[in-house]
């Protein structure tokens, strides 16, 4: 099976625009303000060769945006960030999907954040119906509890298209998802689901390459894929806008380093590569150089 190419990380490429860096929902709040931009950055990924390409939605479910007095402009949000991948798809690769993110309901990795399992599907459900007509398939992205993950593959597929879900790892230690759960127990947790596609995410390229072999045991023939990011270790719990000085680019992590991090991801069985944070269209480039080279 030839593997397939998905887009870097739209949310962090924006954030090189932020007035404020600290601002949870600053690619939400760049956003309405230029949206131009989102489309730009996705037809970058495009002409790079991403086959998928994601919605800017990262930071735009209703809780946080209420958190943060952008509650009201929900639905304005959702239909930028849509719009946006539709003419950037349209205009250079109208083969290419669009994947809709369904982000991580809090931001911290601490199990006590998240609201009860109901709560969080009504919650995700919201969102899906909401990017529904414009996408080809959801990303449940950086899921870092079993529960939460649980909750968003509920939402997106009963609003009706594929779903993927992408767990994020702790950055040191044994491969667990931030939140502590392993990678074997919060897939096996999404069996009833039937999900389409399991991945790793956001989280360095060594731990993806570690945590993939337990993954693929896991899926039991499900379509596996993996993007790491080019951040260096986050210490300790994560909470955004709290890690900054953390997030440093890794000066080792070049396109180049991490195509064969990639390579050796292709090798293990994932059928999806790609890049989160801080993976641009330059990293893109290169994978599909190596994709097209296998």
């Amino acid at each position: 099976m030839t593997a397939r190419l998905l887009a870097g990380g739209i949310g962090y490429e924006m954030g090189r625009h932020f007035p404020n860096p600290g601002d949870p929902v600053g690619a939400t709040r760049m956003m309405l303000e230029e949206p131009a931009l989102v489309h730009d950055l996705h037809e970058g990924y495009l002409e790079a060769g991403a086959e998928i390409i994601t919605t800017n939605t990262g930071a735009a479910n209703h809780r946080l945006l209420n958190r943060h007095g952008l509650g009201d402009r929900f639905a304005e949000a959702n239909r930028i960030a849509c719009e946006a991948a539709v003419t950037a798809r349209d205009s250079v690769n109208p083969a290419a999907l669009i994947a809709g993110v369904l982000p991580p309901i809090s931001q911290s990795d601490d199990p006590n954040d998240l609201p009860p399992l109901g709560l969080m599907e009504a919650e995700y459900a919201e969102l899906a119906l909401m990017l529904a007509p414009q996408v080809d398939l959801f990303i449940c992205e950086s899921m870092w509890s079993a529960a939460q993950a649980f909750a968003a593959a509920r939402a997106a597929r009963a609003a009706g298209r594929p779903v993927w879900v992408a767990f994020t790892l702790r950055d040191a230690g044994e491969p667990v998802l931030r939140g502590g759960e392993r990678i074997a127990d919060a897939a096996t947790l999404l069996q009833d689901i039937a999900v389409d596609a399991l991945l790793l995410s956001c989280t360095t390229p060594e731990m993806v390459t570690l945590g993939l072999p337990e993954l693929i045991r896991a899926a039991d023939g499900v379509e596996v894929g993996a993007y790491a990011n080019a951040y260096r270790d986050v210490p300790g719990e994560w909470q955004a806008g709290k890690n900054l000085e953390a997030l440093m680019i890794r000066e080792d992590i070049d396109a180049e380093a991490y195509a064969a991090y990639a390579e050796h991801w292709l090798d293990e069985g994932a059928t999806i590569i790609g890049g989160c944070c801080e993976v641009g269209p330059a990293y893109l480039a290169r994978l599909k150089l190596l994709i097209e080279g296998r």
